[in-house]
């Protein structure tokens, strides 16, 4: 029989008012991703084929037309041979579940509101699931994204087959990131074709999304001398005061603000990278995490769509005489209240729980960069290097 804990207050001194309760923060990263049907009656990972750029074996050598003397044919020009090639990419379905502890119906004759406790409570999970899936959704695409660069001398680079591994052999990152990187990049999707999949389009040309912290947008803005000048000069001057988090479109990018970018140190033992989270565990309660704020790189995302598009499996109720309670796979949170006669005998007992079902899709992986650069994570109180 399982034990219960104690989740929720009861009235042990003098409580009043509403109660409150901390939250996480919002994602780009929830909205971003192409969601599609995973197709049934297939097997748990299937293969899909990608037709891969490819050019004739030779240049092209154009004959001039003339009147036929019995040395030649115009009528067969010089001809070069065009072989296609394709690539395979595995799509794995996976899944994953998220539930609470126990609740007793005889417990919750003691507690403090406790409507609005459960309430509270099953948004806390919400949140929770949520977080799951941005942290999901990101590091997926890092993970299929092409080309994942660290910010030094060397532009240390790793692909997609490296799955969500950052360069090592030439250190760190030397330097944070600035626009004239961000030049590079967008000149590089543009001989990729990239141009077909931008996020929109403006004065004829494409604008991708950049994925970025606040502090890492805001020193793209103010980084650029002569654009704060022309700012300064325009009646858009008061763009350099707005608060932090301000999306707009910028030096061919719009700058889409992830509240919480994934954020390492480099330790150059194993691992040779260390990720720290957002948030830490101190007696039960999850608070800011020092080692987060202080973490002196960070990454910055230039999404791309149809990079990849995620795939969920749909709800299966009946195969044959079989019955099944249906599954959405979204996360849903669903009570559950199980009768048996071991631990739940006169079905007093139950708990929340959620699913989760994906699959990524590979898709047009060369547009998907990740940039691992220097943060500043000091305010500028001592300087920065």
């Amino acid at each position: 029989m399982p034990n219960i804990e104690n989740q929720l207050e009861e009235v042990t001194g003098a409580l009043a008012m509403d109660i409150d309760s901390r939250i996480y923060p919002e994602s780009p990263w929830l909205h971003f991703p192409k969601k599609t049907a995973w197709p049934e009656e297939i097997g748990h990972v299937f293969e899909t084929v990608k037709f891969e750029r490819t050019a004739p074996d030779a240049a092209q050598t154009w004959q001039a037309h003339a009147t036929a003397d019995g040395t030649g044919n115009i009528c067969n020009p010089p001809t070069t041979k065009l072989a296609f090639k394709t690539t395979r990419n595995a799509v794995q379905l996976e899944s994953t579940a998220v539930e609470t502890e126990d609740f007793c119906v005889d417990d919750m004759r003691a507690k403090y509101k406790r409507d609005e406790q459960v309430d509270l409570a099953t948004d806390m999970l919400a949140m929770n699931i949520k977080n799951i899936w941005i942290d999901h959704y990101r590091d997926k695409y890092a993970s299929v994204a092409n080309r994942k660069i660290v910010l030094n001398a060397a532009l240390t680079e790793t692909d997609q087959s490296d799955g969500d591994a950052f360069g090592t052999g030439d250190g760190p990152a030397t330097g944070e990131l600035n626009n004239d990187v961000l030049d590079y990049f967008y000149q590089y999707l543009l001989v990729e074709g990239g141009r077909r999949f931008a996020t929109t389009v403006a004065n004829g040309q494409p604008i991708f999304t950049l994925v970025c912290g606040y502090t890492t947008s805001r020193n793209l803005i103010k980084g650029d001398a002569n654009t704060r000048n022309d700012l300064r000069d325009s009646s858009h001057a008061d763009k350099l005061l707005l608060a932090l988090g301000y999306a707009h479109t910028y030096n061919g990018f719009v700058h889409a603000i992830d509240d919480t970018p994934r954020r390492h140190e480099w330790d150059g033992g194993t691992p040779q990278w260390i990720r720290h989270q957002p948030w830490t565990t101190v007696g039960g309660v999850e608070v800011a995490n020092p080692d987060y704020e202080s973490a002196d790189h960070e990454d910055t995302f230039i999404y791309v769509n149809n990079v990849y598009e995620c795939l969920v499996p749909g709800s299966i109720a009946k195969v044959a005489d079989m019955g099944f309670t249906p599954q959405n796979y979204i996360g849903e949170v669903s009570w559950k209240n199980i009768q048996n006669r071991t631990d739940n005998v006169d079905g007093k007992n139950g708990f929340f729980r959620a699913v989760l079902g994906s699959a990524v899709r590979p898709r047009n992986t060369e547009f998907g960069i990740v940039i691992r650069h220097l943060r500043c994570p000091n305010l500028n109180l001592t300087g920065c290097a």
